[in-house]
C-alpha cells in the first residue's frame, strides 16, 4: 500500500483513517478471496480429484506394466548374462587347450577345478577328448570335476559310466563337433556322472585345425533359485520354459523337465493359462494377467526371452502385490488434494495481509543466492502454507546445493589425485621396460608396448646372463589396468631374479610359475614366453607357457613359421614341469617375432579379427626392415584393418633379427 505525504501527521505517524482503511481493505480481500477463490476451488477440487484419480490409475497401470515388463527383461538379461559368463569359461578353456599339443592330466584337472570355482552357479566342468587323440585305441577319456556337499570331486567319464561318444541321447559331444561351435544342450539328467538335472554348454577345440574334443560347463537346473535366482532377487517367484513349453525350472521340482505348461493348464482345467502359452513362447517381452496358476489369486505374469539358451523367463506376482504401489499413489493423491484444499480454505483469511512480506524476503534471498552467496537463508518465515513450504524447500535446496558444490570440489580433487597417481604408476611401469639394447653384435633387437588403459597387463624385457647368453621375455596377464600392471611387475621381478641363476630354461619357468601360483588369485593367469639367445652359436632356445602363436621368419625360404605354446600359462597349477624348449638356428636375415594376442584378436567394425594369417603376411612383407620398423609396420597394418574401432587389449611386441646379407627377393 502506497502512503502519500498528506497521510502523515506532523509527528510523522500515520493517520487513524489509514488504519481503518487497512482493516476494511483486509476484510474486503478476505471476503473476496473466500467468495471468488474458496468456493470455486472447492468445486474444482472435487472435479479435479475425480479426474486425477482416473488418470492416475490409468497412468500408474501403464507405468506398472512398462516397468514390470522392463524388470522381467532385466531379470532375463541377467539370467542370460550368467549363462554367457558360464559359456565364456568353456570358450576360454577351449582356447587354452587349442594351444596345448599334449595337455597333462594334472593340468586338465587343475583347469577344470578353476572353471567350476569361477562362479557358484557352475556345477561341473568336463574336457572330453576325441578317442585316439590322447588315449590309445577307442578308449574314452573325459576328465570331469563337479560339486558335491563335501567339495569338488574328480572323475573320468568312461564307458563304465556311460558312452557319451556313441549314445545319441548325449548331444553335448557330437553336436558341437558337427557344428564346430559352442552349443547349449537340451536339459537332461546326467546319471552316473553329475547325477543332477542339468544343461550343458560345450565348446569344441581344435589343434592345428583338427578337432580334438570339447570342454564343457554344467548348470544345475534344480538349484537355479539358489545359484542364480538368489543373485537377482531373493524372493523372486519365477519359472523358466524351453522352446516347447517344458519346465526348465519351477518352484515345484517334480515339474522340471517332466511336464509342460500345457499339461499343467490341462490338469488344472485352466483354459486362460492354456490360451496364454503362445504369448509366453513368442520370444517377446510382455505382460499377461491370469487366474489360478498355482494359487487362488489373480496373478500378473511378466515374461521375457533368455536369448542364449532359447528359453523364456516368467515371473509371477499376485495382483494385490502388483497394484500396491498404484493404490498407494491414489491414496496419497487423495490425501494430498484434501489436505491442500483444507489448508487453502483455512489460510485464505490470513494470506492477504501476509502474502507480500514473505515474498519480498524470499526474493531478496533468491537474489543473494544468484549472486553466489550459498549461505543465504530465508529467515522469519515460519508459516505452514505454500510460501512457508517454498521457503523451507528453498533453504533445503541451498543447503544441498552448497553440499553438492563442496562434494564436487572434493571429487574433483580426488579425481586429480587419482589421475596423478595413475600417471605416476604408468611412468613407473614404462620405466620397467628396457631402454638400452644389450650388446649383440650382428643382431637387431627391438621392443614396443601400447596398453589399452593408462596401465597395461603386458610387458617385455631382455637381460644379459652371466654366461653371455641373452634372455628375451614377453608376458601377457589376463585383463588390463592397474591389477594386471602390478602382476606384470611381480612377474618381471621373478624372471630377472631367476634367469641368472640357472641354465635349464624349463626349471626356471617352473620356479617362476610356482612363485606366481602362490601370489595370483584363481581368476588370473599369465602367458609367458622366453627366447634364450646364444650369440656365439646363433641359436635360440624357445619355451612358451601358454603364450602363442610364436612367429619365426626364415629368410632363406622367405616364409613365416608359427609355433603353438609348449604348456599351460603361469598361475593355473604348480609343479607343471615345463620343457624341453624348442631350438631355432638364426641365419642371416632370420627374425623371431613375439607378440601378444592384442594384435591378431583386434576386431574391425564388422567384428572380424585381424587374425594370424594377416600377422604372418605383415611380418613377411617387412622382414627386410630393421626390427623397430617391422613392429611399426605390423601396428600400421592392424590399425588400417580395424577401421577405427577402439583398442580392446594391450599390444606388446619384441623382434629379434639376425643381421647379414641374404638373397635378394622381390616383395
Amino acid at each position: 500500500m502506497t502512503i502519500g505525504l498528506s497521510s502523515l501527521r506532523p509527528n510523522g505517524k500515520l493517520r487513524n483513517t489509514s488504519h481503518h482503511s487497512d482493516v476494511a481493505l483486509m476484510k474486503s480481500i478476505r471476503a473476496r478471496l473466500i467468495v471468488f477463490i474458496a468456493l470455486p476451488t472447492l468445486v474444482l477440487y472435487v472435479v479435479i480429484l475425480g479426474g486425477t484419480l482416473s488418470v492416475l490409475r490409468a497412468s500408474s497401470l501403464a507405468a506398472l506394466e512398462r516397468d514390470m515388463t522392463r524388470l522381467a527383461s532385466n531379470y532375463a538379461a541377467r539370467f542370460d548374462g550368467f549363462l554367457r559368463e558360464a559359456a565364456a569359461v568353456a570358450d576360454t578353456a577351449a582356447h587354452a587347450l587349442a594351444l596345448q599339443a599334449q595337455p597333462t592330466d594334472t593340468g586338465l584337472y587343475a583347469q577344470l577345478r578353476a572353471n567350476v570355482s569361477h562362479a557358484p552357479f557352475i556345477y561341473g566342468a568336463c574336457t572330453a577328448f576325441e578317442p585316439g587323440t590322447v588315449r590309445p585305441g577307442n578308449e574314452l577319456f573325459a576328465p570331469y570335476v563337479h560339486r558335491t556337499p563335501s567339495g569338488l570331486a574328480e572323475m573320468n567319464i568312461t564307458r563304465d559310466v556311460y558312452d557319451w561318444y556313441a549314445d545319441p541321447q548325449f548331444t553335448w559331444f557330437q553336436e558341437p563337433k558337427a557344428k564346430r561351435s559352442g552349443v547349449w544342450s537340451p536339459p537332461y539328467f546326467d546319471e552316473g556322472a553329475g547325477n543332477v538335472l542339468m544343461t550343458t554348454y560345450s565348446a569344441p577345440f581344435f589343434v592345428a585345425g583338427e578337432f580334438r574334443g570339447v570342454t564343457t560347463v554344467d548348470i544345475d537346473l534344480s538349484h537355479l533359485r539358489e545359484t542364480i535366482g538368489a543373485q537377482i532377487a531373493e524372493a523372486l517367484d519365477f519359472v523358466i520354459l524351453d522352446r516347447d513349453g517344458r519346465f526348465v525350472f519351477d518352484p515345484l521340482p517334480g515339474r522340471i523337465m517332466q511336464k509342460t505348461l500345457a499339461q499343467v493348464a490341462n490338469e488344472s482345467g485352466n483354459n486362460q493359462l492354456a490360451a496364454l502359452i503362445p504369448q509366453l513362447l513368442s520370444g517377446e517381452a510382455s505382460l499377461a494377467i491370469v487366474d489360478r496358476w498355482d494359487t487362488d489369486e489373480r496373478q500378473w505374469v511378466f515374461h521375457a526371452p533368455i536369448a542364449t539358451a532359447g528359453w523364456t523367463f516368467v515371473t509371477r506376482s499376485p495382483e494385490s502385490v502388483a497394484l500396491t504401489d498404484v493404490r498407494s499413489r491414489m491414496i496419497f493423491a487423495i490425501l494430498a488434494l484434501s489436505i491442500t484444499l483444507t489448508l487453502v480454505v483455512a489460510c485464505i483469511a490470513f494470506v492477504s495481509s501476509r502474502l507480500t512480506r514473505p515474498l519480498r524476503r524470499l526474493t531478496r534471498t533468491v537474489r543473494a543466492v544468484a549472486e553466489g552467496d550459498l549461505d543465504a537463508r530465508v529467515e522469519y518465515i515460519t508459516t505452514h502454507d505454500e510460501i512457508g513450504a517454498l521457503a523451507r524447500d528453498f533453504n533445503t535446496m541451498t543447503a544441498h546445493l552448497r553440499h553438492h558444490v563442496e562434494r564436487l570440489a572434493a571429487e574433483e580433487a580426488t579425481r586429480q589425485k587419482f589421475e596423478h597417481d595413475l600417471s605416476i604408476a604408468r611412468d613407473i611401469q614404462r620405466g620397467l621396460l628396457p631402454v638400452h639394447q644389450p650388446k649383440l653384435p650382428g643382431y637387431d633387437l627391438a621392443g614396443w608396448s601400447k596398453p589399452a588403459d593408462q596401465t597395461g597387463g603386458d610387458y617385455y624385457d631382455w637381460q644379459t646372463l652371466p654366461g653371455g647368453n641373452t634372455a628375451i621375455t614377453l608376458a601377457d596377464v589376463t585383463g588390463h589396468g592397474i591389477g594386471p600392471a602390478l602382476v606384470t611387475a611381480v612377474c618381471r621381478a621373478y624372471a630377472r631374479a631367476s634367469f641368472p641363476n640357472g641354465d635349464d630354461v624349463g626349471r626356471v619357468l617352473d620356479q617362476i610359475n610356482d612363485l606366481l601360483c602362490d601370489d595370483l588369485q584363481s581368476k588370473r593367469f599369465v602367458t609367458f614366453v622366453v627366447a634364450l639367445l646364444d650369440p656365439q652359436t646363433h641359436s635360440v632356445r624357445l619355451l612358451s607357457a601358454g603364450h602363442g602363436p610364436l612367429f619365426f621368419y626364415r629368410a632363406a625360404e622367405d616364409r613365416v613359421e608359427s609355433f603353438i605354446a609348449h604348456d599351460i600359462p603361469f598361475g593355473l597349477a604348480p609343479e607343471i614341469g615345463y620343457g624341453p624348449p624348442s631350438t631355432l638356428d638364426m641365419h642371416p636375415g632370420d627374425a623371431l617375432v613375439l607378440i601378444t594376442d592384442g594384435f591378431f584378436e583386434w576386431p574391425n567394425l564388422q567384428g572380424e579379427q585381424f587374425g594370424i594369417e594377416r600377422v604372418e603376411d605383415a611380418v613377411r612383407s617387412a622382414a627386410n626392415r630393421p626390427a623397430a620398423e617391422l613392429i611399426q609396420h605390423l601396428y600400421r597394418e592392424v590399425t588400417q584393418f580395424i577401421q577405427g574401432s577402439s583398442q580392446p587389449d594391450d599390444l606388446t611386441a619384441v623382434v629379434l633379427k639376425r643381421q647379414g646379407d641374404t638373397v635378394t627377393r622381390s616383395r
